[in-house]
């Protein structure tokens, strides 16, 4: 008998083994990692990352070994629907911040050789192949002090004090452990096929097609490859092999377009079987489960590995602290891992069905899927920033996803309104105000100031050096522009020359952004908190205010990218919209300019907002560039009208017009990765409304 010793030994090498042994890497303790197959799987599914995940994956330093192998970012998720129609498509950065809101692909045998590479860097964790675990090994009181094994026909025996059963659906170290589960299988099957992307389809968007065929998926893996699962009915998947993979291919051209113009790159049909389990429970004396050996889900949302992951991230922290403080390894000591684990897992499981049946469905209309989305959570913003959320965040209390579910149903019920363009030709445009009858506003890529007459045409007021952003106006009239760039507030001449009104930098960080000015010509002033378009991880920011010949002092902090900005016609209350938290935040004004009574004026779960402007019933309308749409939100948070704008961003709006109820509408062709480059289509675009606007800007 060989044996060996060490402190854990993790038995599975697939996501939940592989990422356990990262989070233990430099824990000090002795690992060993026992995986039963010579050589990675070849397995052609479980390709995505959650932005979660990609996020704990860069604090183990893992993130390079990921690029390095052709790891793609999908920044957004689209729903289509039987009669070809957009249903839902959800910016991944309304769910999450920045920088990592982002879904990584990458096909799952090279997900999995990452992870090992990362576990066994700088003398790591030792990562044993071939290895086939027999027996858990436990003491006369029933602690697991090991497990047992052959190895290339030799027997052995690996002694530890702690065991992580990482070992699958069918876990040995589950079963052995005596921890219960019952494991179902769903009726359907799922078609894996893996195709070259078609000419003009997007490299960073997940595409489902929901119709009288069911469920097809279109989700990129690598640069120019896409996977491609399609939901087999009950018996079908046993025609399909009859006929072969060739005539499937020429049956699924019919049924779902998107195939017309890819090339399918298998030899083979590769089939995958629909499982549902949750174990009663995670521990046992000397012994952790994670991933798939104590749950397991339909691949939705791209959360199997989340789960794998997020388990193993809080099994280890578990871990570490046992070893360091000397405590024995019971289940008791182990339970706070489950804790941490369980309602959240439940929670996406519940997730995974709700969505699994609308997909399942075989909706024959847009307005069948329509009221299905009303009562399911299927690609619900909301639900996903539940499953998105970082690993720390507290798991939720109620495992229903529809108690949090408030996205789809505010789409739903809102009033949807149509704008139509009044002026393009720019590249892009913010901050636009109505001021002595015309529109103001800037173009960040000419540097314009610019106005837009009544007859359509533009006239250039001032150029900005420094990347024009927010705009104002002081009591006399003379425009106010933040300098972006350069982290000041410039005044406009008569003749367009610019002149300092207030220096920004001691207080901002990154980017100064919006503006507004109130009636005694005070200057409330945001900024990014951060390099935004550089990547750099979120920081809170602040609120800073800016008077003629007075320092400037910060009134509000802790604000999530403070963006746009509206007062009340009062002057006593301000709406701040803080985009990367998806809500509008208020708070009294002082006489002095000073605020206070900091409070959640609306969540926008699903709406990142932008520029906002009030109407005279109180409520806001907000830009929501990644969700593309102008909302109209009550207090409280209530979405009483829609303007979508047809795949563009939608930036920020004003009330104007003669009475005030033209909203004019800041649009603009672009994505996350092309902005940053310049490049970028903005338009002008308005539409009438019944309620006018009134306050500031």
């Amino acid at each position: 008998m060989n044996t060996l010793d060490c402190d854990v030994v993790i038995v599975g090498g697939g996501v939940a083994g592989g990422s356990l042994a990262c989070n233990l890497r430099d824990s000090g303790l002795r690992v060993i990692l026992l995986e039963m197959a010579k050589t990675t799987p070849q397995i052609n599914r479980g390709d995505e990352l959650a932005p979660c995940t990609v996020r704990m994956l860069d604090k183990v330093g893992a993130l390079p070994n990921f690029f390095k192998r052709g790891a793609e970012k999908v920044t957004r998720w689209k729903a289509i629907g039987p009669e070809g129609e957009t249903i839902v498509e959800v910016p991944l950065a309304a769910t999450t911040y920045p920088p990592h809101n982002y879904i990584l692909t990458l096909p799952h045998p090279l997900i999995e050789d990452a992870l090992i590479e990362t576990a066994t860097e700088n003398n790591g964790v030792e990562v044993i192949r071939g290895f086939r675990v027999t027996t858990l090994i436990k003491d006369p009181n029933g602690m697991a002090v090991g497990v047992a094994g052959t190895r290339d026909g030799a027997h052995w025996q690996v002694n530890a004090k702690l065991v992580a059963g990482c070992d699958g659906p069918r876990s040995q170290i589950r079963q052995q452990a005596g921890l219960h589960t019952e494991i179902h299988t769903y009726p359907y099957e799922y078609l894996m096929l893996t195709c070259i992307l078609g000419p003009g389809q997007p490299s960073d968007v997940n595409i489902e097609v929901w119709g009288a065929f069911g469920f097809c998926g279109f989700f990129p893996i690598t640069r120019g490859r896409v996977r491609c699962p399609v939901q087999a009915a009950p018996g079908e998947m046993a025609r399909w092999r009859e006929i072969g993979l060739k005539k499937v291919v020429e049956e699924l051209k019919e049924r779902f377009p998107y195939f017309k113009s890819m090339e399918v790159v298998d030899n083979d049909l590769h089939v995958y079987k629909m499982h549902r389990h949750h174990v009663d429970s995670y521990v046992s004396d000397g012994v952790v489960i994670t991933g798939d050996s104590a749950h397991c889900t339909p691949a939705y949302y791209g959360i199997g590995m989340t789960l794998a992951m997020r388990d193993s991230y809080h099994a280890a922290k578990v871990i570490r602290r046992l070893f360091q403080e000397g405590t024995a390894l019971t289940a008791d000591a182990l339970k706070p891992f489950e804790q941490m684990c369980r309602n959240y897992n439940q929670f996406v499981i519940n997730a995974s069905q709700n969505y699994g049946s609308v997909a399942a469905a075989k909706l024959q209309t847009a307005q069948e899927v329509q009221t299905a989305l009303q009562t399911s959570t299927a690609l619900d913003a909301d639900v996903m920033s539940t499953i998105y959320a970082d690993y720390d965040t507290p798991p939720p209390s109620d495992t229903d996803p529809r108690k949090v579910s408030r996205y789809v149903t505010s789409v739903t019920n809102a009033v949807r309104l149509k704008s139509h363009v009044v002026a393009d030709g720019f590249g892009f445009c913010e901050a636009p105000r109505w001021h002595n009858n015309q529109l103001w506003f800037v173009d960040f890529f000419s540097k314009h100031v610019l106005t837009l007459g009544g007859d359509g045409k533009t006239s250039v007021v001032a150029t900005v050096p420094g990347t024009p952003g927010g705009l104002g106006f002081l009591p006399d009239g003379t425009p106010l522009v933040v300098s972006q760039n350069d982290r000041k507030i410039m005044a406009i001449g008569k003749d367009g020359t610019l002149s300092e009104f207030a220096d920004l930098s001691k207080f901002a960080r990154g980017c100064a952004n919006e503006l507004l000015v109130d009636s005694e010509g005070r200057a409330y002033v945001g900024h990014h908190g951060f390099d935004f378009l550089g990547g750099a991880e979120l920081q809170p920011a602040s609120l800073l205010l800016a008077e003629r010949g007075a320092l400037v002092r910060e009134v509000a902090d802790g604000l999530i990218f403070p963006n746009g900005t509206a007062l009340s016609p009062d002057g006593k209350t301000l709406i701040v919209a803080e985009s990367f938290a998806m809500r509008l935040t208020a708070y009294d004004v002082a006489a002095n300019g000073s605020l206070s009574n900091r409070r959640v004026w609306a969540e926008t779960p699903g709406y990142t907002p932008d520029g906002i402007c009030m109407d005279d019933e109180g409520a806001i309308w907000a830009g929501s560039p990644l969700a593309g749409a102008f909302i109209r939100v009550k207090p409280g948070g209530e979405v009483t009208h829609r303007v979508p704008t047809d795949g563009k961003w939608a930036v920020a709006c004003i009330l104007g017009g003669p009475q005030r109820k033209t909203l004019y509408c800041v649009t603009a062709e672009t994505s996350l990765s092309q902005m940053p480059k310049g490049v970028s289509r903005a338009f002008i675009e308005t539409v009438e409304v019944d309620v006018p606007g009134v306050g500031l800007p």
